[in-house]
């Protein structure tokens, strides 16, 4: 009878936990997002974007933003959400703009989604191969799971997340000018194109001039070079 008494208790207290995580009403939108693939061509990824009530660890309720992206052609999704900041009340797009940040960029193929992004110097990539039958699907897949696991959440089924430090791979000229010039905090690189050779990534990431960047099959960055002809280095913050 105990048993009994405490699997119900426990099966309330989940479903009462489930229901503190929830869509705001009016608030969900569809968009699309550029991605590169294994032939060298772009593909459009759709998306669909949320924000959510949630709680805190102090108990005092949050928004949250929640992204979906959706590969239809492979039927392989990615998603992320973030927790809005104080100070980033009633801006509900600063979470998809890193999507098309100069320093971020997505690629997808049949075995998934993955987005690569500098955070300062270091790598950042996320990768999954999460499987939906549509970008709804997907979509709510993604909520289940944060009403599911909130407060303990610690990693998503199908996905790899991986951070290098590319500064250690690059020469410091390739992000500053001469030591009397530095300017802080140093811009990040620029993603410019992402391709597969092999079972390797080479990102084309540009500074000062374009470089080369090799990231092994383990999304561990592991060597760069410098490309000779820096033609279509476009990079906005690139020191004078």
């Amino acid at each position: 009878m105990k048993n009994g008494i405490l699997l119900a208790s426990v099966a309330m207290a989940a479903a009462a936990h489930a229901a503190d995580v929830s869509e705001i009403a009016f608030t969900r939108s569809e968009g699309s997002f550029l991605a590169h693939t294994s032939s060298g061509a772009t593909t459009h990824l759709r998306s669909m974007h949320s924000m959510l009530a949630v709680p805190s660890p102090v108990g005092t309720p949050q928004q949250a933003e929640l992204l979906v992206l959706y590969d239809p052609a492979s039927g392989k999704y990615l998603w992320d959400h973030v927790v809005v900041m104080q100070q980033d009340e009633g801006s509900t797009k600063h979470f998809s703009d890193r999507l098309t940040t100069f320093n971020s960029a997505l690629y997808a193929n049949k075995d998934g989604i993955v987005w690569f992004f500098f955070s300062g110097w270091n790598l950042m990539v996320r990768h999954s191969s999460g499987v939906a039958p549509s970008l709804d699907a997907a979509y709510h897949q993604a909520l289940h799971e944060l009403q599911a696991h909130w407060l303990y959440y610690v990693e998503r089924k199908g996905e790899v997340v991986k951070k290098s430090e590319v500064w250690k791979l690059v020469p410091w000229d390739f992000a500053r000018g001469p030591v009397p010039d530095i300017k802080w905090p140093l811009p990040a690189p620029a993603i410019e194109k992402v391709t597969r050779s092999g079972s390797e990534w080479v990102l084309n990431i540009c500074g000062r001039w374009l470089a080369k960047l090799i990231v092994d099959q383990n999304f561990e960055a592991k060597s760069s070079e410098r490309i000779p002809d820096p033609a279509g280095c476009v990079y906005p913050n690139t020191p004078q």
